[in-house]
């Protein structure tokens, strides 16, 4: 007899943070809720590092995917010292909490554990969530992006097996970062690394999304894409080239699309998909520095623009850049105080780019040597891996020492200058405003070359900024 369905449909928050069981609820009526296809896909990565046991890397959980898995069987590869493991689901196989966490946690018996510690992970009830737009990193729809950690906790980024990987059959895979590219479909770059014994949890909403926008004679012509009809609501946020605010009356979208009337030239827009309880379902958000969907709206054929290091040291510090020779991953550090300082700052400004090994001075002097001392000693002397565990510590500073979390969240990139290398985190304006210190609820922001506590007033247009475009 199948059992009753106990979850009502479930459509999460925008921000903040979810239960477990909310996250459940949310998995197995996505259907439902969000209009997803009824699949769930299920893959791990298990890994051997230097000849020791087997232990757990990292599992993602994607609804509306696995056509090339098969159903209710666990697929095994294995690639030398990496074991990929997958297998597909439906969401009614999701119908309890214990169910997503024995989804999650298949991986632990393939580990060939000791009967006394072959049970199951157990996962924290509070869990931290990400809402992306669509044509985002991880699917072409808007999505939640949710990492539960199981109560064992993350193992940080410990020493992987060395790549590359081969086998006849199977993708090739430069590193583990490559490999979870391939199999568990991220967006990881070699030098943002994998955290150990972590987990990842994509809900794509499929309710409606924006699939094309262009600006003509005047107006915004946005096209929407909506599966199942039902009252879709188009709102645009603006500002001109002098920066003044303009906010046109929202539009419905009729036959798959809406017209915005401009009446004068934009200098940044965000364009809003909300349905009639004033839930949002899709985001754009163009200004001078970031396109969320990489092409310009406002000046077709353009790319963004994008500082350069040798743009960078040009311009010098300001509005829009810091420079730091050195940031510690100890949260306790005062220079580790700063990179937070700096990154609420320009969250609740216009984004900015921290480059990490350039002095005050605009002098490029290079993080090697200050990355051999750090972690070397506990980790060996490999540059480029001292350069990916030390990308992994700056992002997990920055998600444990920002509130809420950064959306979008930071972009690093290694640039190489003369032989130093000088690490770029990119801060894009938040969508969240305002943000503040976890440690200590300081709001900042930024002005000029300095970041400074936000005011009363700055404050109240912010929280009203946010309430306004809140689930």
């Amino acid at each position: 007899m199948p059992r009753p369905q106990p979850f009502r449909p479930t459509v999460l928050p925008r921000s903040g943070t979810v239960t477990f069981a909310e996250l459940a609820s949310a998995v197995a009526s996505a259907p439902a809720a969000v209009g997803a296809p009824d699949m769930v896909a299920v893959r791990s990565i298990l890994i051997r590092p230097s000849g020791q046991t087997w232990t757990h890397l990292r599992t993602v959980l994607r609804v509306g995917e696995g056509e090339d898995l098969p159903e209710q069987e666990v697929v095994t590869h294995d690639w030398g010292d990496a074991r990929l493991l997958g297998m597909r689901l439906t969401t009614s196989d999701l119908l309890e909490i214990d169910d997503l966490a024995a989804a999650l946690t298949y991986w632990h018996l393939h580990l060939d554990l000791p009967n006394a510690m072959a049970g199951a992970p157990t996962f924290h009830e509070q869990t931290s969530l990400y809402w992306e737009p669509s044509r985002n990193r991880w699917t072409a729809q808007p999505c939640w992006r949710i990492e539960p950690n199981d109560k064992t906790g993350s193992t940080g980024w410990g020493r992987d097996p060395d790549g590359p990987f081969f086998r006849p059959g199977l993708p090739f895979a430069v590193d583990m970062a490559a490999a979870a590219r391939q199999w568990l479909k991220e967006p990881t770059t070699r030098y943002e690394g994998v955290s150990q014994n972590s987990y990842a949890v994509v809900i794509p909403d499929y309710r409606a999304r924006l699939s094309d926008i262009r600006a003509e004679e005047g107006a915004l012509h946005v096209a929407v894409e909506i599966p199942r009809a039902f009252p879709v609501f188009c709102a645009l946020e603006a500002t001109d080239l002098e920066g003044q605010p303009l906010t046109p009356e929202p539009v419905p979208v009729t036959d798959g699309s809406a017209l915005l009337h401009l009446p004068r030239a934009l200098r940044t827009v965000e364009v809003y998909l909300f349905d009639t309880a004033g839930n949002v379902l899709d985001a754009f958000y163009e200004n001078e520095r970031t396109v969320s969907w990489g092409r310009s709206v406002l000046n077709p054929g353009r790319a963004p623009e994008h500082d350069t290091l040798d743009d960078a040291r040009e311009a010098g510090e300001g509005q829009r850049i810091e420079f730091k020779e050195w940031l510690p991953l100890a949260r306790a550090e005062p220079k580790a105080l700063e990179l937070l300082t700096t990154a609420v700052a320009f969250a609740n400004a216009e984004g900015g780019a921290i480059y990490i090994g350039v002095s005050d001075d605009a002098d490029v002097v290079g993080v090697a040597a200050a990355l051999h001392k750090a972690l070397s000693d506990e980790y060996g002397g490999n540059l480029d891996r001292l350069r990916e565990i030390y990308v992994v510590g700056l992002r997990r500073l920055i998600a444990e020492g920002v509130s809420p979390s950064l959306t979008p969240p930071p972009e690093f990139r290694w640039v190489e200058d003369t032989g130093h290398w000088v690490l770029r985190v990119m801060v894009a304006t938040g969508r969240d405003q305002p943000y503040h210190l976890s440690e200590n609820n300081d709001f900042y922001i930024r002005r000029g070359a300095t970041n400074r506590r936000m005011t009363r007033d700055e404050l109240e247009r912010a929280f009203r900024r946010r309430s306004a475009t809140d689930v």
